[in-house]
Order: structure tokens, then sequence, then C-alpha cells
């Protein structure tokens, strides 16, 4: 009883969230729940799941990487960085042409390190999936939710890429320095699933990562009992509030890419040796993300150079900063390389933070009210809190998991210190989204800790 009352009483501090979500698909009707589903969706989704999964082996077994999940952000990272690269000595090429190359190559690349018949799966696997696109095209759900950032950022950005180029995206921009790697993954997925030449929003190409991120929860070192608990909150929190769907699965916006893919590289570069010059270089990429991740990517590197022992191989995780600079010194002849720094006075906000002075601190109220009113997220942050102090005294033993924790902790930190300077007087519903952004390695963190406990 008692070894029973030690493995599983950790799981009460989310009960709250699993039973909103029960009694919420109860008040509204399961069958009714159950008639909202796009099965075409559910199985074109499924259908690049199954397609990405197969690459993801392939380039695993090839490559001697630790997990599926990181061979498949390889996969996709390597259509960006081998464009961006591209980018300094032709800009002629088209999204469309990108992605032949590439796939040529990694076709090669695995050909070379096992058999036809690993290609033939592929080939087969990649021919299901389009076909049943291409019959079932007027039954998926198509360009819905283009609203709010969707429409004025996200959408014209992968229409462009997707369309033209990279180039020609960040060229004729909407927004001079505005990111659009997540648009670009985006795009991506697009191209994945359909062949078609004018860019449309398919639900399926953003649903994939629901999926994706089942596959990155599933490969953590933890318990099997716990992988099921995770992917189970991870479920809960996306099928019970429209808005983390919207911002993880249903739209084009970039919180869940960011989320997802980060977590997988973060995690990877603290849990395997494997060809560690491929993890900094993927953390490196992060670069190209939000601003805050870009930050604790820098950040996250120049810890590596101090702990880690081949420090030359750390050094490749400064490539994204130094690619994204170079990029709009020469091939974007001096567009600014960043909306979100061009609109601050860092110096003079560097003073006023170290001398507390012209600071709007009313706004960290502010905030940690709209964060109570999602529910959710109060939850989940409360949560693990208490699964934090929880470990703190009675495991006394955090390893890495104190760093996840601390990046998470520091998200938060640069979140308040933004806007109670530089951004004092914008508006406060956004870092709400900029909170969620790291909702996968929040999880990751709550799995790890249960799992520590237990043992």
């Amino acid at each position: 009883m008692l070894k029973i009352i030690k493995n599983y009483y950790l799981y009460l501090l989310f009960l709250p969230i699993v039973s909103n979500a029960m009694f919420n698909i109860y008040n509204t009707g399961f069958i009714n729940n159950l008639e909202k589903i796009n099965f075409y969706d559910f199985l074109s989704t499924l259908l690049l799941f199954l397609f990405l999964l197969q690459i993801g082996i392939h380039i695993k077994e090839s490559l001697n990487l630790s997990t599926i999940s990181f061979s498949i952000t390889i996969y996709i990272f390597s259509f960006f960085v081998f464009d961006i690269i591209l980018l300094f000595l032709t800009k002629s090429l088209s999204f469309n042409e990108i992605f032949v190359v590439v796939n040529f190559f990694w076709i090669i690349g695995i050909l070379y390190k096992t058999n036809f018949y690993s290609i033939f799966k592929l080939v087969f696997s990649y021919s299901i999936l389009n076909l049943f696109n291409t019959l079932y095209l007027p039954k998926l759900t198509r360009n819905k939710n283009i609203i709010g950032d969707v429409e004025f950022y996200f959408f014209p950005h992968a229409k462009n890429i997707y369309e033209n180029s990279y180039y020609f995206s960040v060229s004729n921009f909407i927004t001079e320095g505005y990111p659009q790697f997540t648009s670009y993954i985006q795009a991506l997925f697009s191209r994945f699933s359909f062949n078609i030449e004018v860019f449309e929003y398919f639900a399926p190409t953003t649903q994939i990562i629901f999926l994706l991120s089942s596959l990155f929860f599933y490969e953590l070192r933890i318990s099997n009992k716990n992988k099921i608990f995770i992917i189970l909150i991870f479920s809960t929190l996306v099928i019970n509030s429209l808005w983390v769907q919207f911002l993880f699965t249903s739209s084009l916006m970039s919180e869940g890419i960011v989320s997802l893919f980060s977590a997988i590289i973060i995690y990877e570069n603290f849990n395997s040796k494997r060809n560690q010059h491929l993890s900094f270089l993927a953390l490196g990429i992060l670069y190209f993300t939000k601003q805050f991740l870009s930050l604790i990517s820098v950040l996250l590197v120049m810890y590596f150079l101090i702990t880690n022992k081949n420090k030359k191989l750390a050094l490749i995780g400064f490539s994204g900063l130094v690619l994204k600079e170079l990029l709009f010194i020469f091939p974007f002849g001096g567009i600014n390389s960043s909306r979100h720094l061009s609109q601050i006075d860092i110096p003079q906000t560097l003073i006023n933070l170290i001398t507390l002075n012209n600071l709007k601190f009313e706004n960290i109220i502010l905030i940690l009210k709209n964060i109570f009113l999602d529910k959710p997220l109060t939850l989940l942050l409360l949560s693990l809190f208490l699964l934090t102090v929880h470990n703190i005294f009675f495991v006394k033993n955090l390893d890495i998991n104190l760093i996840f924790i601390f990046i998470v902790f520091l998200n938060v930190i640069f979140i308040f210190l933004l806007y109670i300077s530089a951004w004092q007087n914008m508006e406060l519903e956004s870092p709400i989204r900029y909170i969620w952004s790291f909702l996968h390695l929040k999880l990751a963190i709550v799995s790890l800790l249960i799992d520590k406990s237990q043992k």
C-alpha cells in the first residue's frame, strides 16, 4: 500500500487539470465532441506522421542518433540550413527546388547507409500521403483560424515561402525583421503533404504537432507509466482549451513549433553524446526563432562552452547567430535582422533595469492576473512549482532537471523585465503566449521530476 501511495501520490497534483477536462467533455456531450472531429484531417495527419516517422527511423540509424524525434528535427532543419547557406552563392532557387535537392541528398545518404528497401518504404509512405490528400482535398479543413497574427504575419510568410522562396519572403517583408523560421517549417509541412501551386493552410499541417509531441514524450528516458501520464496531460491541455489548440495545433501560430523543437533540442543537448555537432548546430538554429528563445539559445551555448570538455564542438552553437547576422548584411543587403531588437533602446533599457528607474512594476501584477485567468496554465505552473519544491526537499537531487527548470524560470523573468521596461506600454496578453511557448519543456520537467521521485 505504501509503495502504491509513493508511486502515484504526485499524480494528484495534476488531477484538477484532468478532472476539469472530463467535466467539460461531460457538459458538452461526448457524442457532440466526437461529431466535431474531421476524420479526413485525422487520417491526413496520421499519414504525415507515419512519413516523418519513417524518415526519423532511417536518419536515426544512418547517423547513429539517440532519438527519432531529434532525427526528424535534423531532417526538417536541414532544408532551412541548406537554403540559407546557399543564399550566399545564389538567390535564384525556389522553395520547391530546395525541397527537391535536399530530399535527393537525404535519399543518397540513407541509401549509402541502408538499402533500396528503405528508400522504397519512404517513397511509398510519401506517395500514399500525397495520394490521399489529392483524392480527399475538398474534405480537409482549410484556411481556418486565419485571424490576428496569423492573418497579418504567419499565413502571408508561409505563402510567400511556399510559392516563391525564403529569400523572396524576407526581402518582400510585411514587417522588417519579423522572424520567419517557423513559417518556413509550416511551408515544409504543407509541401510534404500537398503538391499544389498555391499555398493554402490545411489543418493536418499543424495538427501534426500533436503527434510529434506525443513521440517526443514517448522517447523521454522515464518509465512507461510516466510516458503515458505526460502524454495524457498534454492531450488534456490541448483538447480542453480552444486557446491552446489555436496556439499549438489548429492554426499557423508559431508556439507549437517553437515549444516542440526547442524542447527536443534542449533535451538532446543534455542527454546525448552522440553526434554532438548536430545537436549544437540545431541549438544554434533556434536563434532564428522568437526573441526570448533566441537569447536563451545563446546563453545555453555559453553554458556549454564553460562546462563541455570539447569546446570546439560547443562553438558550433553560435552558427545560428553568425549565419543570421551575415545573411542580413550580405544576401539581404542591410535589411534589419530583428524587428524586436530594433524596437528597443538596449543601452537605455539596461540602465533603467540596473538603476530601477522608469520601470512599470504594476505590469507584473497585471500579467499575473492574466495568467490566473488562464486556468489550465495556472494549474500547470502551480503543479510544476509544487513538484519542484517537493523534489528539492525530499529527493534532493535535481541533476539536469535544475537547468531545465532554470530555462523555464529565465523565460518568465525575461517576459517580466521586458514588459516593465522597453515594452511597458504594450498590450499585456502576449506575455501569456510567451509563457505557453515552453509548454513541452515544462511537461518534460514534470515527467522527469515525478520519475526521479519514484526511484
